[in-house]
This record gives structure tokens, C-alpha cells and sequence, in this order.
């Protein structure tokens, strides 16, 4: 999120299955097409890495993630 603040985009190296684990896993659950993008071969990140401009994380965050926002959700949650 902090990144995110500052319109930084986050590039995740994926992976489905914890490597020592075997379970499923997320790494990032809040990466979506504006936040930034999962990457598996490093050709791929450099591709990603080219044109970041592409993503907007600073909105991503004022529509999802602000102190507003999230109380908002917590006084629907308690039914104010």
C-alpha cells in the first residue's frame, strides 16, 4: 500500500503452489490490473518494468484503501 501511495506499481514474482510447503498461496491479494501485474520469467518483468505507466496505483488506493473508505465499510459492518 505504501507503494502504492506514492503511484508505485508492484510487480510480484508468481507462484501458485508455497515452494516448501506444497499449499496454495497469494503473495499479493490486492494485485489487480491498476495496482501492478504477477511476472513468472524475468523476461516478463523486464517487459513489465518498460512501460509503468501503464498502471495507477494512487487512485487504486483513494477508491479502496484511504482511513475514509475503510471506515465506511466497518460502520456498514456494524450497521451504523
Amino acid at each position: 500500500f505504501e507503494s502504492w501511495s506514492m503511484d508505485v506499481p508492484t510487480f510480484v514474482n508468481r507462484y501458485t503452489v508455497h515452494p516448501d510447503f506444497g499449499a496454495p498461496v497469494s503473495a499479493a491479494p490486492y494485485l489487480g490490473p491498476d495496482t501492478g501485474a504477477f511476472w513468472e520469467k524475468p523476461e516478463e518483468l523486464v517487459a513489465l518494468l518498460s512501460d509503468v505507466s501503464a498502471y495507477r496505483p494512487r487512485e487504486w488506493i483513494l477508491k479502496h484503501g484511504t482511513d475514509a473508505v475503510s471506515a465506511m465499510a466497518f460502520q456498514k459492518l456494524v450497521g451504523l
